[in-house]
């Protein structure tokens, strides 16, 4: 079930303390004072939102820009209901942290002068997990691309769950490596 979710809350930072920050790239991470495994990414790209909705939606290329991202597929697409079942890996971070993957559904549409994305795991019989690779879960990924007086500006909004016997500080630390990694598209 997708978490009850107001597209406005994104722009909402109030609840929230700067986790990181890359200031010569405009990005800030931030992470939820009630509850630490979530987390908002905010960024500025000197892209047009066309553009940047073009690197964000074609999940194969992730692995050329997101240096987290050693995979990205699209497994089923449905193009009537702009979806996709897509799969992504990340990387080993050492022996005992080996290779994540996520299967996960993804909804693109735009309202007003805004296009979003909607991200959430699902099970799927057809695409099993690998023996040697951990199943992660993205509990909910939405992300936000529109215009800004410099470029465009990309909010995203996620709690993931890398899965694993990852202490909460770890997988934390796991998830801000991975939304600092959009500041390389």
């Amino acid at each position: 079930m997708f978490p009850s979710f107001q597209l406005n809350s994104l722009d909402q930072y109030d609840q929230y303390k700067v986790a990181a920050s890359t200031e010569h790239s405009g990005c800030f991470v931030f992470q939820h004072i009630g509850n630490p495994q979530i987390f908002k990414l905010e960024i500025l790209l000197n892209l047009s939102p066309e553009v940047a909705m073009r690197g964000l939606t074609n999940v194969p290329l992730y692995k050329v820009w997101h240096p987290e991202v050693v995979q990205g597929d699209i497994k089923l697409g449905i193009s009537s209901d702009n979806c996709a079942i897509s799969y992504q890996k990340h990387r080993e971070y050492s022996k005992w942290y080996r290779e994540r993957d996520f299967l996960y559904l993804r909804h693109i549409f735009k309202l007003h002068t805004g296009y979003y994305i909607a991200d959430k795991s699902i099970e799927n019989t057809n695409f099993i997990p690998f023996d040697t690779i951990h199943r992660g879960r993205i509990i909910y990924q939405i992300a936000k691309v529109s215009p800004s007086s410099t470029g465009t500006k990309l909010v995203m909004e996620c709690q993931i769950d890398h899965g694993g016997l990852l202490n909460r500080s770890h997988a934390n630390e796991l998830t801000l490596r991975y939304l600092l990694g959009f500041q390389k598209m």
